[in-house]
C-alpha cells in the first residue's frame, strides 16, 4: 500500500483540509476531511488533487501531484475525470448556446414590442 497525503485549501477564507490518497495494487482511493468529502461527495479538494492541479495544495509536497497523476492515468478514477471533463465543457457550450438564445429572444422580443408601439401610433394618429 502507497499513501500520499496533502494539506488543501481551496481559499483563504476556509479552513484546510487532509487529502490522502491511497493506491493499494490496482486500486486507488481518496479521502478529504472537509465537510463534503465526510460524506462521500466529491470534494473540489480531491477531484482538484486527483486531475494534478496544485492550485489548493498548501502542504510542502507539491511535487507529490506527479506520482498522484501516475496513479490516476492507470485507473478508472483518470477515466471518470476525463469523462467529467468533458461534460462540463459540453455543459458550458450549451450555456453558452442558451445565453446567445435569451439575448436573440430578448432582441426579437423588443422588436415586437417596438413594432407594436408604432402600430398603435399609426392607427391612433
Amino acid at each position: 500500500m502507497k499513501e500520499i497525503k496533502f494539506i488543501a485549501q481551496a481559499s483563504r477564507d476556509e479552513p484546510a483540509f487532509m487529502v490522502t490518497i491511497v493506491k493499494e495494487e490496482s486500486n486507488l482511493t481518496a479521502r478529504c476531511t472537509c465537510p463534503e468529502g465526510g460524506v462521500g461527495h466529491i470534494c473540489r479538494h480531491r477531484l482538484s488533487i486527483l486531475s494534478g492541479d496544485d492550485q489548493m495544495v498548501i502542504s510542502d509536497n507539491a511535487a507529490e501531484l506527479r506520482v498522484v497523476e501516475a496513479w490516476v492515468v492507470w485507473s478508472d478514477i483518470g477515466i471518470l475525470i476525463a469523462r467529467l471533463a468533458q461534460a462540463q465543457w459540453r455543459l458550458q457550450q450549451v450555456k453558452q448556446d442558451a445565453e446567445r438564445s435569451a439575448n436573440s429572444f430578448d432582441t426579437a422580443y423588443e422588436e415586437v414590442r417596438t413594432i407594436k408601439r408604432l402600430l398603435v401610433q399609426a392607427i391612433n394618429d
